[in-house]
């Protein structure tokens, strides 16, 4: 929200009890989950604009996630592991024109795409876990092109961590 100081000033007049804070803000999203930001210096922090780091140079989009790429990053070192990617776009379904109208490609964005010491392509996904239902925190578009992927790509071992 933004108000000017006339306003804030007449805000504050009303209102004594208001705090206000400078700085940066964290923005938590429907899931809670918190983006880290990977500057140029290697700092990994919760914000993106921090003075004395540099610009930003990589964004993870939850602490899970950041933790998932390391230990995927200490298996490929390891040999486990082999062809370690990130945010690698998947295609579901070209783009076509119908009637005039240009329709556009559908795809999906993976956190991680590898290969296993089998040799078998892995598609793997990071995804809260509620220990109430003993589900992923999933929304219908992810379920929906989880299952398209599944089905255009049989090859590939689809894995939500």
């Amino acid at each position: 929200m933004r108000m000017s100081e006339k306003e804030l000033a007449e805000l504050v007049r009303k209102n004594p009890n208001i705090r206000i804070r400078a700085g940066p803000v964290k923005v938590i999203n429907k899931y809670r989950n918190i983006k880290l930001y990977e500057h140029e210096d290697g700092a990994i922090l919760e914000y993106r604009d921090v003075a004395g780091h540099g610009r930003v140079t990589d964004v993870y989009d939850s602490k899970r996630e950041y933790d998932r790429w390391r230990a995927l990053q200490l298996l490929e070192r390891a040999g486990e592991i082999s062809g370690l990617r990130r945010q690698v776009t998947l295609r579901i379904q070209d783009g076509f024109t119908c009637k005039g109208e240009k329709i556009h490609p559908i795809g999906y964005k993976a956190d991680f795409v590898y290969s296993s010491k089998d040799g078998k392509k892995v598609v793997e996904d990071v995804k809260a876990f509620d220990e109430k239902t003993g589900k992923y925190r999933c929304t219908t578009d992810f379920t929906l092109k989880w299952k398209l992927l599944k089905s255009k790509y049989p090859e590939y071992n689809f894995v939500l961590y």
